[in-house]
């Protein structure tokens, strides 16, 4: 067992050594997509800012909201499962 793990240490290492070779030559490193997306996420303005009176927090250009994560109106998120009917 021990002779597997130095083994597999081994290649990775190689593997590691590879890498680094290859940003050192190319000055990159190669990626693999993350996710299947095929477009860009949405932007907003850039220089926006948070529309709460006396806020000066500079919004995000991927927050579509008009206001900062603190301001803004705070959704609990549906859980999977059924919804049930709300007790008068």
């Amino acid at each position: 067992m021990v002779s597997d793990i130095m083994v597999v240490m081994t290649l990775v290492s190689q593997k590691v050594k590879q890498v680094l070779q290859h940003s050192q030559i190319t000055n990159s490193i190669d990626v693999e997509v993350f996710n299947n997306h095929d477009r860009p996420p949405r932007r907003f303005a850039p220089g926006r800012h948070c529309a709460e009176p006396g806020c000066v927090t500079q919004l995000s250009i991927y927050n579509g909201s008009d206001y900062c994560s603190l301001h803004a109106v705070k959704v609990a998120p549906r859980v999977r499962g059924r919804r049930t009917k709300q007790k008068a």
